[in-house]
Order: C-alpha cells, then sequence, then structure tokens
C-alpha cells in the first residue's frame, strides 16, 4: 500500500504507517477495560495491534485489509501498537 512500510521494517518508537490482512482476532474482556486485538500480516511480519476500550470495530473480520498509524513497541518479545488511528481497505486486486 501506498504510503506505509513493511511490517518486517517498521521502526520501533516512531510513528509509523503499516498495511496489512487481519490473521486472528482476540476480544479480552477485562478491568480497567476491555481489549481488542488483531494480528496484521503483510507478507514480511506480523504485528499485534491493540485497541484498549473495545470490544469490536464494525468492518474488522478475519481477512479484512486494515491500514494502521502508531508507535510500535515490544512486550515480551511480541511487536505491537496500542491505539493506532486505522482504516479499514476495501477488499479488491492485491
Amino acid at each position: 500500500m501506498p504510503g506505509t512500510v513493511p511490517i518486517a521494517d517498521a521502526p520501533e518508537r516512531q510513528t509509523v504507517r503499516v498495511a496489512g490482512e487481519v490473521r486472528h482476532i482476540i476480544v479480552k474482556p477485562g478491568e480497567p477495560f476491555d481489549e481488542l486485538e488483531a494480528v496484521l500480516y503483510d507478507g514480511s511480519g506480523d504485528l499485534l495491534v491493540v485497541w484498549l476500550g473495545r470490544r469490536s470495530i464494525r468492518g474488522l473480520t478475519l481477512g479484512s485489509r486494515v491500514i494502521a498509524e502508531g508507535v510500535i513497541g515490544e512486550t515480551a518479545g511480541q511487536r505491537r501498537m496500542l491505539d493506532p488511528a486505522f482504516e479499514l481497505v476495501p477488499p479488491g486486486p492485491r
């Protein structure tokens, strides 16, 4: 996707835009807030994207294509992006 970087090349601790296909969705109900997690995959690697305080996002399903913009960090060996700005990419040619 234009304007994005491959997940494997995305730097940590800087604002970055990545794009990928949703491979997994996990809802973690909890206190003080729920978490919605999605694993994005772009062919170069995967990234855990976490939205705090949400259980769902309309249109976010397995196979959805998403552009996410935020800061990547690492926790327990897992690269993740918390509460990114995002857009769902309409289905179409890849």
